[in-house]
């Protein structure tokens, strides 16, 4: 089963940064994620899930960079993506 990394590059006003990762099981997308202070990193967050079902997926887009790439997913309801920070309009 594979699984992709990611970064939430800017949290709380820049005073946090988030890691995750995601994968699919069996027919939804498992997000993981854990937020530490943009300092130092000590100061960790619990590890958050996040489930969406593969129904909720509107679309995903991924977009290759020079220096990183972009993994875009958006759903059909705000809501369902509403507890990651970051989020807007249903998209991480």
């Amino acid at each position: 089963m594979s699984r992709i990394a990611f970064k939430i590059p800017s949290v709380y006003s820049d005073l946090g940064e988030g890691d995750g990762v995601l994968h699919l099981e069996n027919d939804q997308i498992l997000i993981e994620y854990q937020i530490k202070d943009a300092f130092i990193g000590v100061l960790k967050s619990n590890i958050q899930k996040v489930i969406v079902p593969l129904v909720d997926i509107h679309d995903i887009v991924f977009q290759s960079k020079l220096i990183h790439s972009k993994l875009i997913l958006s759903t059909k309801k705000m809501s369902t993506l509403a507890n990651i920070p970051g989020s807007e309009k249903g998209e991480i």
